[in-house]
C-alpha cells in the first residue's frame, strides 16, 4: 500500500500453480507470471491508496482492508463492554441503596461526604456531624452523586458546596438536571476513589477527570457525546475522548493503599 513518506505504491501480481517438487514449482511459477503479464488485463484501485495488479490480486488487498476494519470495530466492542460492566456494577448498587427507605437512606448518604470532610479535609466538624459519621453503615460507601445533590435542595439540610463539587466536579444544581447514566458512572467513579480510604488515584486520574469536567461543560452538558464514536462528526467528540480516557484509565492509574491514611494527588 501507499507510504506516507513515499511516493511509490504496492504492486501484486496473483497466480497459481501445481503443486511439484520445488524446483518444479518455482519453473511453473516463472512461466505462469510471465502469462499473467503478457495477457492477463492490470488494474489500479484506490481504496484509499493505489495498489496495482491483476484482479485476482486486488481482491486480496481488498481483503487485508476489511480485516483491518474489523479489528477496529473489536476494539471498540471492547471499549464498549467495559463500560457496560461498570454501569451494570454502579447500577446494582444504586439498586440496593433504592431497596433501603428513602428517609433512612438520604440519612446514611450523609456519611459519605461528612466522612471525606472528616478524613481527607481536616476541618473542625460539627456535633452533627460526628453523629451522623457514627449512625453510618457500609451503604455510605461509594459515590452516588443523584442522592448526593439532593441533599442540597431547600430543605436538604447541607451547604457545603465547595465539598460536593471537589467529590464529583460540579456544583449540586448542575447535577439535578443530569440522568444520563454513562455520566453518572464516572462521576460516581471518581467519587469513590477520592473518598476512599483503601485506594488512591494517580495525578493522571485526576487530570483525566479535570478534562472531562471541561469538556462536559464546555459541550453545554452534551449528553449526546457517546455517539459518532469520537470523531470529528459526532456531536461532542471532545466528551467522547475524554470521557474514554477517564474510564479506561481506572484499571492503571487506582491503586489500594498499604497502611495508613492515602496521599492523594490534588486536583
Amino acid at each position: 500500500m501507499l507510504d506516507d513518506n513515499d511516493d511509490e505504491c504496492t504492486a501484486i501480481i496473483v497466480t497459481t500453480t501445481e503443486i511439484a517438487e520445488d524446483a518444479v514449482m518455482i519453473s511453473n511459477l516463472k512461466k505462469a507470471l510471465n502469462v499473467v503479464l503478457d495477457g492477463d488485463e492490470i488494474y489500479v484501485e484506490h481504496n484509499p491508496n493505489p495498489v496495482v495488479g491483476n484482479r485476482c490480486d486486488l481482491s486480496l488487498a481488498a481483503l487485508s482492508r476489511e480485516i483491518q476494519v474489523m479489528k477496529q470495530k473489536f476494539i471498540e466492542q471492547d471499549k464498549i463492554n467495559a463500560l457496560a460492566e461498570q454501569t451494570i456494577s454502579s447500577l446494582q448498587k444504586r439498586l440496593h441503596h433504592v431497596s433501603l427507605s428513602l428517609h433512612s437512606y438520604q440519612e446514611i448518604r450523609g456519611r459519605f461526604i461528612d466522612s471525606y470532610y472528616r478524613d481527607k479535609c481536616t476541618p473542625e466538624i460539627t456535633p452533627h456531624q460526628k453523629k451522623t459519621i457514627a449512625q453510618g453503615n457500609a451503604a455510605a460507601h461509594g459515590g452516588d452523586v443523584k442522592m448526593d445533590a439532593e441533599s442540597y435542595r431547600d430543605g436538604g439540610g447541607r451547604t457545603d458546596i465547595p465539598i460536593f463539587k471537589q467529590l464529583y466536579g460540579y456544583v449540586p444544581h448542575v447535577i439535578w438536571s443530569i440522568t444520563h447514566e454513562e455520566t453518572i458512572t464516572l462521576l460516581n467513579t471518581h467519587a469513590g476513589v477520592k473518598a476512599s480510604m483503601t485506594k488512591v488515584g494517580s495525578e493522571k486520574f485526576y487530570a483525566l477527570f479535570a478534562e472531562f469536567i471541561d469538556a462536559f461543560e464546555d459541550s453545554g452538558y452534551n449528553t449526546e457525546y457517546l455517539k459518532g464514536n469520537g470523531t470529528a462528526t459526532g456531536p461532542a467528540p471532545r466528551v467522547n475522548s475524554a470521557f474514554w480516557a477517564f474510564m479506561q484509565c481506572v484499571k492503571d492509574e487506582v491503586r489500594p493503599v498499604k497502611g495508613g491514611a492515602p496521599g492523594e494527588a490534588s486536583v
